[in-house]
C-alpha cells in the first residue's frame, strides 16, 4: 500500500460543504434569536399579534371568535344601533385581559378617519360611532378593530364591515 505523504493529504469533504454548514448554522441562530424575541421579548406596549376571524363569519351576523393560544380565544359580536352607530361586543376567554380597545376605521377614506374607543377591563357592549357627513357610494366600508392588551402580549382580530348608505346618509346595516 503505498504511503501518502503528509503535504498530498486528501480533503473528502466537497468545496460546497464548508458554505452548506455555514448556512445552517446562520440560520438555526436566526430561528433561536426570533423565537427568543417571540416569547420573551413581547410587552404589552408592542405592537399586536394579528388573528384572523374565521373566514365565513360575519359579526354582524353571528358572534365570531379566533383561537389565540391553546385555551384562549378572542372576537367580537357587533350589532346596529341608532342611525351610523354599531354595538360592538368583545368575547374574551381564557385571558385577563388589563385592556380592550376597539378601533375604527373607515377603509373609503383610505383610514384617514380613525377612531379608538377604549373600554377597560370590560366585556361590556361599546358603541361605535361610524357616522360619516355624506356617503359618496351605495355602501360605507368600515374595519373593525378589537385590541386586547394582557400583562403578557397584545393581541389582536378585525373585521371588514359594509354599511348601507341611503340618500347619501348612512343606514342601519341589514
Amino acid at each position: 500500500m503505498p504511503e501518502v505523504s503528509a503535504e498530498t493529504e486528501v480533503d473528502a469533504r466537497p468545496p460546497l460543504l464548508n458554505w452548506l454548514i455555514v448556512v445552517t448554522l446562520v440560520t438555526i441562530v436566526a430561528s433561536c434569536l426570533y423565537l427568543g424575541n417571540y416569547y420573551l421579548g413581547e410587552t404589552p406596549s408592542s405592537k399586536p399579534v394579528w388573528y384572523s376571524l374565521p373566514l365565513f363569519c360575519s359579526p354582524l351576523a353571528e358572534s365570531c371568535s379566533t383561537r389565540t393560544s391553546a385555551g384562549a380565544s378572542i372576537g367580537m359580536r357587533l350589532e346596529s344601533g341608532e342611525k351610523g352607530t354599531l354595538l360592538a361586543t368583545p368575547r374574551i376567554s381564557g385571558m385577563a385581559p388589563s385592556r380592550i380597545m376597539f378601533r375604527v376605521i373607515n377603509l373609503d377614506d383610505r383610514g384617514t378617519q380613525r377612531r379608538d374607543v377604549v373600554a377597560t377591563r370590560s366585556a361590556a357592549p361599546v358603541q361605535l360611532n361610524t357616522r360619516t357627513e355624506s356617503c359618496s357610494s351605495s355602501r360605507n366600508n368600515w374595519r373593525i378593530e378589537l385590541v386586547v392588551t394582557t400583562p403578557s402580549r397584545t393581541q389582536g382580530t378585525w373585521s371588514d364591515v359594509s354599511l348601507p348608505c341611503v340618500q347619501a346618509q348612512l343606514a342601519q346595516p341589514n
